[in-house]
Parts: structure tokens; C-alpha cells; sequence
């Protein structure tokens, strides 16, 4: 939803295109959709399949070789593939028509899309990291996409200092943007609470339920 809401914003500025993958699930990467052009609220959408699903099994003895042992460069791209979301197709298409872009924006570093598509576009590619505290950010892959790239879009001036923190790229123009919300002209908080039932002190988290976003800690502090 994120690329969604930043590509259909600067559609109403620019000429875009979004380029993806067939998949849906983050944890298969199993090819949902066809391959091909569809528009999404006027945006065309470019869908690319994915070579292969993700196998847990080899994933997981990948992440332990990267972060609990001595490794190589050689093993960390072997990591990255098997994370996934591997379409060579997405790479390939471009670099083919890499000049009919005048900026490729890429969403979250640590994935096979943006490492190697930012390799293809340096000249060209605007990272938007999308970065947690994460041994992934210690990879030494990624400290080249980091510094290479044309200008990152953080989310958070906290994301940024995190990532030049590890990356030493203070120098790469960027700019905090985060999201954006579609805020109400007239909110009515006592319409929410007679609509959902909820009474008392309220959270509202928007966000996969998942303990690497920190839904755990946030949970505990809650409920103090």
C-alpha cells in the first residue's frame, strides 16, 4: 500500500508506471496474479512472475550462515535469493528499457527487486528503505545500494539516522517524506466509539500484526 499511495500521488504530477511481482504473500512469494499491464486507479501496473517460490528450509540455514557465522559476500547473495522475491524477468525488463525511465523509485532495500534493480538504474534509482532495526542492515551488500543510489526517501528522520548510522552515506541527498494520510475535514471520535463498541483508552495500529515490527513491545507497553 505504501508504493500504492506514493505512485498514485505522483501520478497526478508525472507519467508513472509500477513494476512488480505476481506475488502476494511475502512468505511464498507464490504467483497470484498474471503477468502482464493492468491500470489501478489509473496507474499502470506491470506484473512480472517470479522464478521461484521461497523454500523455508534453505532461507532459514541461509539466514543462520549470514548472521551468526563468518561468512562471504558470495553468501549474503545467496541469502538474498533465496529471500526472494527472485524475478529475473522484473531485472531484465530494466535493464532493457532502462533510459524510458527518468527516476526508479525502489521500495524496501533488502529484497532481490531493489538490490539488483537499483545495480541496473544507480544513475537513476531513489531508495525508499523502509529500514527497521535489523540485522539485515548490517549486510555488507547493502551498504553499497545505500551510498549508490541517486537519493533516498526515508520515513522517519529516525530511519535515517539508523541507516547512516551503518551505512556512512550522510552524503546521498535525501529527504524525509513518510506517507501521508487522507486526514477527515470534521473527525467524530464519538462516531468511531458508537460504530466499534470500544470505550476506554484506544491504539490504533496500522501495520502488519507481526513481532519483528515491534507488535510485541508495543502490546506490553500498552497494557501498562
Amino acid at each position: 500500500m505504501h508504493a500504492r499511495y506514493v505512485a498514485e500521488h505522483l501520478a497526478q504530477h508525472a507519467d508513472v508506471e509500477v513494476l512488480t511481482t505476481c506475488a502476494t504473500n511475502y512468505i511464498t512469494w507464490s504467483n497470484d496474479h498474471s503477468p502482464g499491464i493492468e491500470h489501478l486507479n489509473g496507474v499502470p501496473v506491470r506484473r512480472f512472475k517470479v522464478s521461484r517460490e521461497r523454500n523455508v528450509e534453505d532461507f532459514g540455514r541461509r539466514s543462520v550462515q549470514v548472521f551468526e557465522k563468518q561468512h562471504s559476500v558470495a553468501a549474503e547473495l545467496h541469502w538474498l535469493r533465496s529471500e526472494g522475491p527472485t524475478c529475473p524477468a522484473l531485472i531484465n525488463h530494466l535493464r532493457r528499457h532502462e533510459t524510458d525511465y527518468d527516476y526508479c523509485i525502489f521500495f524496501s532495500f533488502r529484497y532481490y527487486h531493489a538490490y539488483h534493480g537499483i545495480r541496473v538504474t544507480a544513475g537513476r534509482a531513489v531508495l525508499v528503505p523502509t529500514a527497521e532495526r535489523d540485522p539485515v542492515l548490517g549486510l555488507r551488500i547493502f551498504g553499497d545500494c545505500f551510498r549508490g543510489v541517486r537519493a533516498l526517501m526515508y520515513n522517519s528522520h529516525e530511519e535515517r539516522a539508523l541507516i547512516q548510522d551503518v551505512s556512512n552515506n550522510a552524503s546521498v541527498p535525501n529527504v524525509v517524506v513518510g506517507i501521508g494520510s487522507e486526514v477527515p475535514t470534521d473527525p467524530q471520535p464519538a462516531r468511531f466509539r458508537r460504530a466499534t463498541g470500544i470505550e476506554g483508552p484506544t491504539i490504533i495500529y496500522v501495520g502488519r500484526i507481526d513481532e519483528n515490527k515491534g507488535c510485541h513491545e508495543l502490546f506490553e507497553y500498552f497494557q501498562r
